[in-house]
């Protein structure tokens, strides 16, 4: 049964990437992260497969990939020592620290160095944050609003609205039903307002 770099590594109890630096060290494969390749060595071992996902469309739906995976005899053939897995461990520790260093370095001639630069400008990034935040929280609000005004409407048109009318159509039918209730009386029932608020809906 073939093995990835992973369930090789857990063998060894390191991690995928630090096998595939293991597997280089060795010679079975050739490359940099990401882009190893199979040598002649480790062609005796190690299978290929290519994966397309063609659904069509834009060009980032159609991913290709590869997946290696190793035959069992690999496993005879690998003398990993405590040492060639720290010099791997060493190498990939770099390797993300290189990684890391770009992307701060991306950030702070990027979009940071403009955001860095407007909160020198201010003299107070307290104060741009407090307002970023404000203008995240008012267009968050606005665009609640805006998804939730066709649901308000239709329970307004369909609950609310013909609620009301019915408790004043019963109001209406008690006092006219009721002989000590005089004339106009349901009309106070209101607070004194004159105009009916549910017409007005």
């Amino acid at each position: 049964m073939s093995k990835s770099a992973t369930v090789l590594g857990q063998l060894y109890g390191v991690t995928g990437q630090v096998m595939n630096v293991i597997l280089k060290e060795l010679g079975y494969l050739e490359g940099d992260p990401g882009a190893y390749r199979i040598t002649e060595k480790g062609a005796k071992y190690a299978f290929e497969r290519d994966h397309h996902r063609g659904t069509g469309g834009y060009g980032w739906y159609n991913r290709d990939w590869t997946t290696r995976t190793w035959g069992d005899g690999i496993v005879d053939e690998l003398h990993v020592t405590d040492d060639l897995k720290n010099k791997a461990q060493e190498v990939v520790s770099a390797a993300r620290r290189r990684l890391a260093e770009t992307v701060a370095d991306d950030i702070g001639t990027g979009a940071g160095a403009v955001a860095e630069d407007s909160l020198n400008a201010t003299g107070n990034g307290r104060r741009v944050a407090v307002v970023a935040a404000g203008a995240a929280i008012l267009a968050g609000s606005a665009y609640g609003i805006y998804k939730a005004a066709p649901h308000a409407k239709k329970l307004l048109d369909e609950k609310i609205v013909p609620g009301l009318k019915d408790i004043k159509n019963k109001v209406l039918r008690k006092s006219d039903g009721d002989p000590g209730c005089e004339p106009g009386a349901a009309e106070g029932l209101s607070g004194g307002v004159e105009a009916d608020p549910v017409e007005q809906l």
